[in-house]
This record gives structure tokens, sequence and C-alpha cells, in this order.
């Protein structure tokens, strides 16, 4: 298993991996704000937000400006294929890689912030743009880095030996100096916008950051054993033990009090949020939300419609749950997508739901669904000639 996954991994649909498209957030986390559409031939297609991702053109040519450079390298083994990645998007928020898009080659992973960037390249170091922050001398310890993930504008990262290693504002996680000798044997990272969470090998947990909004487990630190996934809001985390069972901390209306539904969240399986609300997926396929009622947290008027529920995507402020049968069930702010009536007679024989942090996405039986706000991805249809060509 991966060291930074999770041992309750999220379910999918059995067909997933067969799927001739795949449908990702143009930039993972909190702030995406378009999709990216990619065919098995590496053709990417984006909408959403212009300036952040969602135009990904020369001009108004629908001609891809990110070009796929995997073929095999004349200079390197046959067998080994040189990646190149290529930002777009505002300047300002790292949509500009200019400065180090010499050294991103070979590129394992990408992970964003709100404003800026940084990546895992194939030999372990890191590379950051945008409004990344500074390393903070720390430039020759990551080395080895397995994963990434960021809080709001800060970046913490995982070595193969289970150390972590932070950047950024000491306001948001990245200072964790006060436990960084606690941070050995560290398996997953997980962020809010303010603060981290690492989970250990003897499943134990170590935070850091904002001390209200997550940074600060003492008072659930004995409930903290045993844990084998963690997940978050934008202000509080919520851990899966090996019991089934949830902990939760961090800011009580956002996520970080469970006691409602304490009873009901028995046999956890995965868990999904929004920025103020969690949803978790029991073992018998129903459904627990708690958190901002108008961000996801009150799920009362589709709870009879949850049921054989395999996975469930989030934007800031709604989820889609994916059914067995193929159906999608929305709930939340309906702004952010929590009401999808209007395509709801397309969304059958669904495969795939993905979410920006005000839209869905969803590759069903009839081609590509989006709804939400569309300055967010809810609006597809400058794109739809690509799409229905795909």
């Amino acid at each position: 298993m991966h060291p930074h996954a999770c041992t309750r991994s999220p379910r999918q649909h059995p067909h997933l991996n067969a799927l001739p498209h795949r449908i990702a957030p143009r930039c993972p986390g909190r702030w995406a704000k378009a999709f990216a559409l990619i065919d098995r031939k590496g053709t990417v297609l984006t909408w959403g937000h212009p300036g952040c991702g969602g135009d990904s053109t020369w001009a108004e040519t629908g001609e891809p400006r990110w070009r796929r450079t995997d073929l095999p390298s004349k200079r390197r083994d046959r067998h080994k294929r040189d990646f190149a990645k290529v930002a777009w998007g505002e300047a300002s928020l790292g949509g500009s890689s200019e400065e180090v898009q010499d050294i991103l080659r070979n590129v394992k992973q990408i992970q964003s912030s709100e404003r800026g960037f940084a990546a895992i390249l194939e030999d372990g170091g890191v590379v950051s743009w945008g409004w990344a922050g500074d390393l903070n001398g720390i430039e020759d310890q990551l080395h080895d880095v397995e994963h990434l993930e960021a809080s709001a504008a800060a970046f913490a990262a995982l070595r193969a030996d289970g150390q972590v290693l932070c950047w950024g504002p000491q306001s948001m996680g990245g200072d964790a100096s006060a436990v960084q000798h606690q941070l050995k044997e560290v398996q997953q990272v997980c962020a809010s916008n303010w603060a981290f969470a690492a989970r250990r090998r003897d499943g134990s947990v170590v935070t850091w950051g904002d001390a209200d909004l997550g940074g600060d487990s003492s008072q659930v630190q004995e409930q903290l054993r045993g844990v084998t996934c963690l997940k978050a809001t934008a202000w509080a985390f919520a851990a899966i033990r090996e019991d089934g069972s949830v902990v939760t901390w961090g800011d009580a209306m956002r996520g970080g009090d469970s006691s409602r539904v304490q009873a009901q969240l028995r046999s956890v399986q995965q868990i999904a949020a929004t920025a103020n609300a969690f949803a978790a997926i029991l073992a018998d396929e129903t459904v627990v939300t708690w958190g901002d009622q108008d961000s996801g947290g009150d799920s009362a008027a589709v709870r009879t419609e949850l049921r054989h529920v395999q996975h469930i995507a989030a934007s800031n402020g709604a989820f889609a749950a994916l059914r067995s049968d193929g159906s999608v069930v929305t709930w939340g702010d309906a702004d952010y997508g929590g009401d999808s009536g209007d395509v709801q007679d397309q969304l059958r024989h669904v495969q795939q739901i993905e979410a920006t942090d005000g839209a869905f996405a969803a590759i069903a039986g009839i081609g590509v669904v989006t709804w939400g706000f569309a300055p967010s991805g809810g609006d597809c249809r400058r794109i739809q000639k690509q799409l229905m060509a795909l």
C-alpha cells in the first residue's frame, strides 16, 4: 500500500478504470475553478473559469495549449517516458510556470494551494511556483518526497522515510517545529485551510497549525488511536478508526463536532468533505452527514435516496453521491451544485463524478454532464462540440 493511502479506500464504480475519458479538477484542491477532460490519446479539453485554467487554448480555435510530450525520448531508455507539465491561467495564482519550466519534467504529483503550486519530480525533489511561500531553508531536505499536501498557503511534504517537512505561513501550518520530533513514520498527511494532521504508522495522529481550526487535537488525543484515514473540511478534521468509528476536531460548526450523529457513525468506509461539512458512507452503503447545514451537513431532504452509495464527490458547498445503479443524488447549496434538477434526466449510467469549488462534472451514458456554478465549470457549452466528438 502506498504510504499516504487510507486503509479504507474510497469506493469506485466498477467500470471506472475502463473509461475512454477521465475528468479531473484543473488544480486539485478546494480552489479548483475549472475542469480538464483527458482522453486515452492524451487530448485535453478544459472549461470553467478562464483565469483559473478553464481556457487552455492559444485562441478561440479549440487547439490545446497543453501539448503532451510523453513520447519515448531518443536520448533516454526507450521504455521510459518524458512527461512535461505546462501551466496556464492567472499568473499571480500560479498560472505561469515559466521560471521553472525547464525542470518541470517527469513530474509525479502537482499540489495546489490557494495561490501557488508545488510539484514532485521523478528524483523526489520539489519545485514550487506562484505564491508558494519561502522554503525556509529546507531545500536540501526536500528529497525522496512521495506526497504533497497544502493548506490555503502552506505546504507539507511527506518523504519516503516517513518524515514531514513544511513551509509557508506559520498561521496556516507552515511551521511544524513544535511537533517535528513527532513527525516520524508518517503514512498520511491531510490539510484543512489552516492546519495539518499527520497519521503515523502506529495509528496515532499529530496536528499543527491554527489551534482553533484543527491544529490542536489535544481534546481528542486519547481517542486518536488506531486511525486508518484522515479527511478535512476547510476548518476541521475527521479521522476514521480501525473499528469504523469517527473522531472529529476543529471548528465545531464546520465539521469539528460530530456529537449529533456520533451514534450513527459506525462501520464508516469513506468520508467526503465540502468546505464546511462531512459526509460518511457506511458499510451498508447509506450516508451520514454533519457540519454546516447549508453546505451539505443536512441531508434529510434526500435521506431516502441515499442508498447503495458507492462514492461521494464534494464541491465547497455541496455533495454528489454516485449510486450502484449509476444514478446521482445531490444536496447542499444549490449555487455550488447541490441542485442537479435541471440535468437529472441526463444523470444515468454515470461512471465518474468530479468537482471544482462550485460545480460538478459527470461522465454519464450520454457523455459529459455538468451542473453548479457556471464560472467554476458548471457550464461546458463552450466546448460541447469538442466533447461530442470524443
